[in-house]
């Protein structure tokens, strides 16, 4: 069947050197292939779909994806094991069990050389990290060291300055008695000023006599009258009152006689 089989190449494949052979169906308007015309490679069609028995396999063997080495237990005769993405350490133990079975491996020709290369990078990746680990114990001891010494150092550096400030506080003390004894004299001086003629001295307070305060006697209470309210809105002034503003006004007629 795969004799009979043609080779798909994608339209000018073989012109021009950017293009691959992979198929890609031609899409243009005035495409030959896509007409199919006489002369041209041959195009894709359900014609040429193998039988379901003879579908994915290579070189006539079936083949098997494999993901951990127990899988192998499972592989017949006349299958092959194609290896799935996994680590170094997952694929150098199915590669050890691939050879102890005896069975074929399509990633993986020579089962040998593969062996020794991961073997060697996972030794180098152990060195790397047994390297790394002590170069970080190193830089934290050197840590604990330089604090130590710094430690170290401010306790001396302390002890330096306590000493420094005792040789100071004698010459300190001399400056502070001499100050002490300049104040002292300002102020004898200022109580021995004499005081001047404005001065007056100052007289005894006189104690002033305080008279006691009688207690109040019950005086006997005058009784007021009681004035009537007058009814109406009429003028409130008294009769008296009155009288006397109309005697002191003159009339026009007592006038006319003074002239």
């Amino acid at each position: 069947m795969a004799s009979e089989k043609p080779k798909f190449i994608r339209q000018e494949g073989r012109a021009y050197a950017r293009l691959a052979d992979s198929w890609r169906k031609p899409k243009g308007v005035h495409s030959k292939l896509r007409l199919r015309r006489r002369g041209k490679p041959k195009m894709v069609s359900v014609g040429y779909r193998q039988p379901e028995s003879a579908r994915g396999l290579v070189n006539n063997v079936q083949q098997i994806l494999v993901a951990k080495p127990e899988h192998l237990k499972f592989v017949k005769k006349g299958e092959v094991v194609v290896l799935k993405k996994t680590s170094n350490k997952k694929r150098l133990a199915i590669l050890e069990e691939a050879k102890k079975l005896n069975v074929f491996i399509l990633n993986f020709k020579d089962l040998d050389t593969k062996i020794t290369q991961i073997k060697e990078s996972l030794s180098s990746k152990k060195i790397a990290r047994k390297l790394k680990s002590e170069k970080k114990a190193k830089m934290a001891e050197d840590a604990k060291k330089k604090s130590k010494m710094s430690q170290k150092q401010a306790a001396k550096a302390d002890v330096k300055k306590t000493d420094v400030n005792a040789e100071k506080k004698p010459e300190s003390s001399k400056t502070e008695k001499a100050e002490s004894a300049t104040e002292e004299k300002k102020v004898e001086k200022k109580a021995e000023v004499k005081p001047t003629a404005k001065t007056v001295e100052a007289k005894p307070a006189e104690k002033k006599e305080v008279k006691k305060e009688e207690p109040l006697k019950n005086k006997p209470t005058e009784k007021k009258p009681a004035i009537k309210k007058a009814e109406g809105k009429l003028s409130q002034k008294k009769p008296s009152t009155a009288v006397a503003e109309a005697e002191e006004k003159p009339t026009r007629k007592d006038e006319e006689k003074k002239e």
